[in-house]
């Protein structure tokens, strides 16, 4: 064979290679862009109302990590899963359809914080909650205090003044 003909076959697999490399990098870099995005967008909104933490988490999840499902279960998922606990008792657990691409450790760390957001948030959130309680009721009874019992006895006198003046 001519010595050129294989100078070409192996110029042709080396640019070849090095195509390849460059999607395959260009579509990491896109996931770590997208990861980034995604983590920065779910910061600016804590701390996420505990009412509504767990849809937050899933969504989030599923905008930063592609797969087909994202739930909240009392477990680990199963191999082949991306799993992060979120509390003592239940994990974030992410699947791809059988025969996908498997997680990457990128996959895995990026879940996991964003099942740690979605913890702390929560637990800010309950916290806050309970100070707002405690700053109302009376510690030893549970009932309104004082300033509370003004204020619920001022609302319905103002808002008999507001439509006394409008009817006038």
């Amino acid at each position: 064979t001519d010595p050129s003909d294989s100078n070409t076959a192996y110029v042709a697999a080396m640019g070849l290679g090095l195509v390849v490399a460059a999607l395959i990098g260009y579509s990491l870099s896109q996931n770590l862009v997208r990861g980034v995005s995604v983590l920065s967008e779910a910061a600016r909104g804590l701390p996420w109302a505990a009412e509504d933490n767990d849809r937050l988490g899933v969504a989030c999840a599923r905008s930063a990590i592609r797969s087909a499902t994202a739930d909240i279960v009392p477990r680990e998922g199963p191999p082949g899963s991306l799993s992060a606990p979120i509390d003592a008792a239940r994990y974030l657990v992410l699947r791809r359809v059988p025969g996908d691409r498997p997680y990457t450790a990128s996959d895995q760390r990026l879940l996991e914080a964003v099942a740690s957001m979605a913890s702390i948030s929560r637990s800010v959130d309950l916290r806050e909650a309970g100070l707002r309680l405690r700053n109302v009721t009376d510690a030893m009874t549970g009932l309104w205090n004082y300033s509370m019992f003004v204020e619920l006895a001022v609302r319905p006198l103002a808002a008999q003044e507001l439509a006394r003046r409008a009817a006038a």
